[in-house]
């Protein structure tokens, strides 16, 4: 991966702080909310299931409720 000049404003981390230090001042809900947040974790963790396996990991799955993927139990 390259090592690029600025990084956080060339894919947007910039501007979604400032969006979400916005929302939050003044009182507003976020373009992406928590729910999304959750969802983007959920279809991480049937990511990482589904390579550890090798099948495909078909939602919703609850088998995913207490899922550590591999590399978080690595050292742990």
């Amino acid at each position: 991966m390259p090592v690029l000049e600025d990084e956080a404003g060339i894919y947007g981390y910039t501007d979604e702080n400032r969006h979400m230090v916005e929302c939050f001042r003044k009182g507003e809900t976020p373009l992406e909310t928590f729910e999304d947040g959750l969802g983007v974790v959920e279809i991480l963790m049937g990511l990482h299931r589904s390579a550890e396996i090798g099948e495909t990991v078909h939602f919703p799955a609850p088998e995913l409720e207490d899922y550590f993927p591999l590399v978080a139990r690595r050292g742990a």
